[in-house]
């Protein structure tokens, strides 16, 4: 095997280290207006947790905050559980089982980009607007070198042709902004693992949730 090919199999197999999920933790957190200080009850779901440690990992011990994780596959790495101020459940992120403006925060990491037809995506986006007072998305960046799943540079730009069955979600920020959920977003850029690796975070503010 290639020195290319270790090196691309090391990193998928290892994945990268804390300190960039947590550099990203605290990027989420600065865009939701430092919601891990906050000083009154805060509801936070997480749609497409996986195990849910790379976001609850992160999260302060207070009685204050608590989360929700959901995701379609929980079969395959835990059964859904309620331990203390965490709750993770299966549940099909198209038709979330809550009612309208149930969360103070709804976040989603790494999720979108995998979902098709383009009409479950659209479903997705409302209902994460539909249940969230407040919420943050994040993908990866159109402009990003090194493609995180497949660990291939300018993995964005080849034809459908070469990346056969690997589909993934790229859009502009644009076009992300274009979907009905996500209509008056913010949309900005930074890096989860500079310069290789770039993400795109869709946020939408609500100035009055953190005011007294």
């Amino acid at each position: 095997m290639s020195l290319t090919g270790k090196l691309k199999n090391g990193f998928l197999s290892l994945g990268p280290p804390t300190f960039f999920h947590k550099r990203r933790f605290e990027i989420i957190n600065s865009y939701l207006n430092d919601f891990v200080h906050t000083s009154k009850p805060l509801k936070i779901l997480e749609v497409g947790c996986g195990l849910g440690r790379d976001f609850t990992q992160f999260l302060p011990q207070t009685p204050l905050i608590r989360y929700y994780g959901i995701d379609l596959n929980t079969d395959r790495f835990l059964p859904s559980f309620s331990e203390g101020n965490h709750a993770i459940m299966k549940a099909d992120a198209r038709y979330l089982p809550f009612p309208d403006k149930s969360f103070d925060i709804v976040v989603s990491v790494g999720v979108l980009e995998h979902i098709e037809p383009i009409e479950d995506l659209c479903k997705i986006i409302s209902e994460i607007r539909r249940v969230g007072k407040k919420y943050c998305v994040v993908v990866p960046s159109i402009t990003t070198l090194l493609e995180p799943h497949t660990a291939v540079f300018l993995w964005q730009l080849r034809s459908k042709k070469q990346t056969g069955s690997a589909g993934l979600n790229f859009f502009s920020d644009t076009a992300w902004c274009s979907f009905e959920g996500f209509k008056g977003c913010k949309v900005d850029r930074f890096y989860f693992i500079p310069p290789l690796i770039s993400n795109t975070a869709i946020v939408a503010p609500d100035k009055e949730l953190f005011s007294d």
